[in-house]
Parts: structure tokens; C-alpha cells; sequence
């Protein structure tokens, strides 16, 4: 909520204590501990702390790995997490590379609402 007021510092902070309750909760699991790092990565970038925003998503790449690769819900989100980590990459004016995870996000799409992602 804090987030979609513009004060993302705020929002940041309800989300780290967030992301720690879903790791415990969730007993680690790699879907659900990767969405909060993706979030983190989000809000973080909203507040202009692009390299920040970017090793949150990188770190929300390498918690999807972990997980199974089959699983469409994981498919989905690896297709939303490369859309996140190319954003992060343009925003800081890393195009190229930007570029090669923005391709491989429209690659992955499999659910159709994935594609508002990329607008």
C-alpha cells in the first residue's frame, strides 16, 4: 500500500519484514521466497535505487533456479523476473544487456496476463 502512495522507503520496509515471514512460512520455498525478493527488487527501483533494485532481482533469479523448472507458476515467474532484471538493466543504462533478458522474458511467456507485464 505504501508503494502505490510514492512512498516507497516506507514500502520497502513493510516488504523486507515481509519477505523474512515468507521465508520462514514458506519453509524456503523458491516460488514464494522469489515473488518477495522480486517485489523488494520493484519497490527499490521505484525509489531510484536502480543497483540495488538489480541484485534484488538477480537474487529472486537465483531463488527460481532453485525450484521446479516444469512447474508453471515457476515458468511464469521466470518470465516476470527476466522483464524485472532487463528493466533494471535499462535503467541503468545497461541496454544491451537489457535487451537479452527482455527478449528471453517474451520467450517465456506461457499465461496470457504475463504480457501487461511488458507495457
Amino acid at each position: 500500500m505504501w508503494a502505490h502512495k510514492g512512498d516507497f522507503s516506507h514500502g520497502k520496509a513493510h516488504l523486507e519484514k515481509a519477505y523474512k515471514i515468507r521465508v520462514e512460512v514458506s519453509n524456503n520455498d523458491p516460488l514464494t521466497v522469489s515473488w518477495s525478493e522480486t517485489n523488494l527488487g520493484n519497490v527499490t527501483a521505484s525509489g531510484k535505487e536502480y543497483e540495488v533494485a538489480l541484485e534484488w532481482q538477480l537474487k529472486a533469479e537465483s531463488t527460481r533456479l532453485k525450484g521446479d523448472q516444469t512447474d508453471e507458476g515457476m515458468k511464469n515467474a521466470n518470465a516476470v523476473g527476466n522483464q524485472n532484471i532487463g528493466r533494471s538493466l535499462w535503467l541503468l543504462g545497461r541496454y544491451e544487456e537489457a535487451r537479452t533478458y527482455l527478449r528471453k522474458s517474451i520467450e517465456q511467456l506461457t499465461e496470457k496476463e504475463s504480457w501487461a507485464m511488458l507495457a
